[in-house]
């Protein structure tokens, strides 16, 4: 599309997604030749909520300023996530141009019993969804917070468990 003009396009290939494959391959194929077909607008990409930005820096330093008793408590540990969680989110906000579609909701990744577990007295925390995951184990020695690897958040995969932070995380 040339630049400045919205409603011009010019077509320099073609794909077409390929479902299941005998092959087992999956994804966009290109095409040699376009077909004569109207162009299909798709419109914008959906919004995909993501955990704020600084999240895991400031929850790590929050978690490292509780004494040795609290952090073998999941309801001290707890607080402290969802208080961190629910800042880093109000901080996104306040940037303009945000729009809180764009901000994971707490309701929505620190609700339930399944992101919060005690494992071999650690505690293991997994906040987030999809793609859009952070992890922390605590104890009273330990506080570390990191980001998964991306291939454990893939489909058939670990995702984002906080069973499995609790055991360090490790694949």
């Amino acid at each position: 599309m040339p630049p400045g003009n919205a409603d011009t396009y010019e077509i320099s290939a073609c794909y077409r997604w390929v479902f299941g494959a005998p092959d087992g391959r999956e994804g966009p194929e290109r095409l040699r030749k376009c077909p004569d077909n109207p162009v299909i607008h798709l419109g914008p990409p959906p919004v995909v909520p993501a955990i704020p930005g600084g999240f895991p820096d400031r929850l790590e330093a929050d978690l490292r300023l509780l004494n040795a008793a609290d952090r073998e408590s999941e309801s001290a540990v707890a607080r402290t996530v969802r208080s961190t969680y629910g800042e880093a989110a109000d901080a996104a906000l306040d940037v303009p141009g945000t729009h809180p579609d764009e901000i994971l909701n707490s309701n929505d990744v620190l609700a339930g019993d399944d992101w919060l577990v005690t494992v071999d007295n650690a505690i293991g925390i997994a906040i987030g969804q999809d793609r859009e995951c952070v992890l922390g184990r605590v104890t009273a020695h330990e506080v570390r917070v990191w980001h998964p690897p991306r291939i454990a958040l893939e489909r058939g995969e670990i995702g984002c468990s906080a069973s499995w932070a609790a055991r360090g995380g490790e694949l």
